[in-house]
C-alpha cells in the first residue's frame, strides 16, 4: 500500500509540471493567435472622420487644380494674345499643349504611384507642376510660355493618376462612391470658378514692367490664381499619411498599422491603447505588388494585353472611339468657347456662328496691313455665357449621377451622343444670338457629361476582363482609366490644334467633321451590351 502511495506521489510530481507546461502552451497559443484584420475591415472600424474629411478637401482641391490648368487656357489665350503676339493657329497649339503634356507620361506616373507611393508622387509632381505654372506667368514670349505650359501638363499627370486611388484607399467601402462623387463635383466647379476669378482679375487695370523684357498684366495674375488651390493642396499633403493599402501591397504591414493607429487617434480623439487592431492580413485586393524583375513597359503590356483579345476587344475599341469623340467636343471645342463667344459678342453682324467668324476673319485680314491697336479685352457677355456653360455642366453632371443608378450606361451615352449630334447640326443654322449661346452650351454639356459615363463603362469592361483573366482588380481599374483618358486627351489635343488651323477658313467643315465623329460614336454605342 505504501508502495502504491509512493508511485501515486511520483506520478503527481511528473504530471503537475506537464499540466503546467500544457497550460503555458495554451496561453501562449492564445496570445499568439491574434486576429489579422483585412484592410477593408480596418477602414470600416475607423469610420469616416476628420482624416477622411481633410483628405476629401485636399483631393477636391487637386481635382479643381486639374480642371483649372487644363481649361484655364480658354481665358488666358484670349487675354494674352497681344502680349504674346499669338495668331489663331498659335492659340490652337497653346490650347492643346497642356493636354499633350498630361497624356505622354500618364502611364509612367501611374506606374510610379504603384511602386513609390500615392502621396509621395502626388506631393512631388504637384509641387513641380506649381513651379512650372508660376514660372509660366513670367514668360516674356509665346515660345517660353508654350514650353512651360507643356511641363505644367507633364507634371499634372502625376496627381491626376493618384488622387482618386489615394482617397479611395483611405475611405470605407460604404462611403467610397459618395466621396469620389464629391471630389468629381468639386473639380467640375472649376467651370464656375474659372469665369468668376478671370472676370474679377481682368477688371483690374495694371501694367508693371519687369526686367525690361515683359509687362506684368492681369492675365498673368490669372495664371497665378489658378495655381492657388494646388498650393493649398500640396501644403496639406505634407501632413497626410501614405495609403495603408499601398503599404500593404508592398508588404510594409507595420507602417500600415501605424497609419491606421494615427487615423484612429485623429478621428476618435482616443488613446491608441483602445485601438483593437493588432495585425493586418495581406490584401489580395490591394494595389499592384510590382515584381522586381518587371519594368514599366512590361507591366503595362501585361495588364493591357487581355483587352486586345476576344471577346472584349470590340467593346474596348468602341469605348476608346467614343471617349475620343466626346473629349474632342467637350474639351477640344470647349477650350475655344470663350474665344469664339468673344468674337461673336463683339460683332455687329448677324448670322450663324461660322458666318460671323469668317466675316471677322476677313475684316482682320484687311486691317492687318494697317497700324491698329491689338484688342485682348474679353466682353462681359462672354463671361456671362461662360457662367451659363458652367451651370449647365454642373446640372448635367448631377442629372447623370442619378441617371446611372436607374439606366444602363450605354443608354445614357447614347442619349448624350444623340444630343451632341443634334445640337452640332443646329449650330450650322441658328442665327439668333441667344439661341446660338443656348445651343452651343448644350453642344458642349452633352459631351462633357458623357466623359464620366464612358469612364465608368470602361471600368466595368475591365472588371469583366479581370474576372476572365484573373487580374488584380485595382490594376484593372487603374488601367481602364489610364487608357481611356489617354485617348480622350489625344482627341482634345488634336481637335484643339485643328480648330486653330481651320476655324477661320473652313469653319463649316470643322464643325461638320466633329459632328460626324460624334454621330458615328452614337451609332457604335449600339454595339455595347445594354444590360445593366
Amino acid at each position: 500500500m505504501s508502495e502504491t502511495g509512493n508511485v501515486g506521489k511520483s506520478l503527481n510530481v511528473l504530471i503537475m509540471p506537464l499540466n503546467s507546461m500544457s497550460s503555458d502552451l495554451v496561453a501562449n497559443e492564445n496570445k499568439n493567435s491574434v486576429k489579422e484584420w483585412h484592410i477593408e475591415e480596418s477602414l470600416e472600424f475607423l469610420g469616416f472622420g476628420k482624416v477622411q474629411y481633410i483628405t476629401l478637401m485636399t483631393c477636391g482641391l487637386i481635382s479643381l487644380t486639374l480642371v483649372n490648368q487644363l481649361m484655364g487656357t480658354t481665358f488666358i489665350m484670349t487675354s494674352a494674345q497681344c502680349d504674346l503676339n499669338m495668331t489663331t493657329k498659335e492659340k490652337g497649339l497653346l490650347a492643346s499643349v497642356t493636354y499633350i503634356g498630361v497624356m505622354l507620361p500618364a502611364f509612367m506616373w501611374g506606374y510610379l504611384s504603384d511602386t513609390c507611393g500615392r502621396r509621395k508622387i502626388m506631393s512631388i509632381t504637384l509641387s513641380l507642376m506649381l513651379l512650372a505654372s508660376v514660372l509660366s506667368c513670367f514668360s516674356p514670349n509665346f515660345e517660353t510660355f508654350l514650353v512651360l505650359r507643356f511641363f505644367v501638363g507633364f507634371f499634372l499627370a502625376g496627381p491626376t493618376s493618384c488622387f482618386y486611388p489615394y482617397i479611395g484607399e483611405l475611405t470605407p467601402v460604404k462611403y467610397r462612391s459618395m466621396t469620389l462623387a464629391w471630389v468629381t463635383f468639386v473639380g467640375s466647379a472649376a467651370y464656375i470658378f474659372l469665369p468668376v476669378i478671370s472676370y474679377v482679375i481682368l477688371l483690374l487695370d495694371f501694367n508693371i514692367v519687369l526686367w525690361d523684357v515683359m509687362t506684368f498684366r492681369p492675365w498673368r495674375l490669372i495664371v497665378l490664381a489658378l495655381a492657388f488651390p494646388g498650393i493649398i493642396a500640396v501644403i496639406i499633403l505634407q501632413f497626410l499619411p501614405e495609403s495603408p493599402k499601398y503599404l500593404l501591397s508592398q508588404h510594409r504591414k507595420n507602417e500600415a498599422l501605424e497609419i491606421l493607429k494615427w487615423i484612429y487617434q485623429i478621428n476618435t480623439k482616443q488613446s491608441v491603447n483602445s485601438f483593437h487592431i493588432k495585425s493586418l492580413s495581406n490584401d489580395d485586393e490591394s494595389p499592384i505588388v510590382t515584381p522586381k524583375k518587371n519594368n514599366c513597359y512590361g507591366m503595362i503590356c501585361n495588364q493591357a494585353a487581355p483587352l486586345f483579345k476576344p471577346p472584349h476587344i470590340g467593346n474596348f475599341l468602341v469605348l476608346i472611339f467614343i471617349q475620343t469623340s466626346v473629349f474632342c467636343v467637350g474639351t477640344g471645342m470647349g477650350l475655344w468657347f470663350t474665344e469664339l463667344q468673344n468674337r461673336l459678342s463683339k460683332s455687329s453682324d448677324k448670322g450663324t456662328v461660322c458666318e460671323i467668324i469668317q466675316i471677322n476673319a476677313n475684316t482682320s485680314k484687311v486691317q492687318s496691313s494697317k497700324i491698329t491697336e491689338c484688342d485682348d479685352v474679353i466682353s462681359d457677355e462672354t463671361f456671362i455665357n461662360s457662367l451659363i456653360l458652367g451651370t449647365c455642366c454642373l446640372i448635367g453632371l448631377l442629372i447623370i449621377s442619378f441617371a446611372t443608378k436607374i439606366f444602363a450606361r450605354p443608354w445614357i451615352i447614347e442619349i448624350n451622343l444623340v444630343g451632341t449630334t443634334l445640337t452640332g447640326i443646329a449650330l450650322q443654322f441658328v442665327t439668333d444670338p441667344g439661341m446660338i449661346v443656348a445651343v452651343f452650351c448644350l453642344f458642349l454639356t452633352f459631351s462633357i457629361t458623357s466623359i464620366s459615363v464612358v469612364f465608368g463603362s470602361a471600368v466595368l469592361l475591365f472588371v469583366l476582363v479581370q474576372l476572365q483573366f484573373k487580374l488584380r482588380p485595382t490594376s484593372v481599374r487603374s488601367m481602364a482609366q489610364s487608357i481611356t483618358a489617354t485617348f480622350g486627351r489625344l482627341g482634345s489635343a488634336i481637335c484643339g490644334i485643328l480648330i486653330g488651323m481651320f476655324i477661320e477658313t473652313q469653319c463649316e467643315a470643322t464643325f461638320g467633321v466633329i459632328t460626324v465623329l460624334v454621330f458615328v460614336s452614337a451609332c457604335l454605342t449600339f454595339l455595347l451590351p445594354f444590360k445593366t
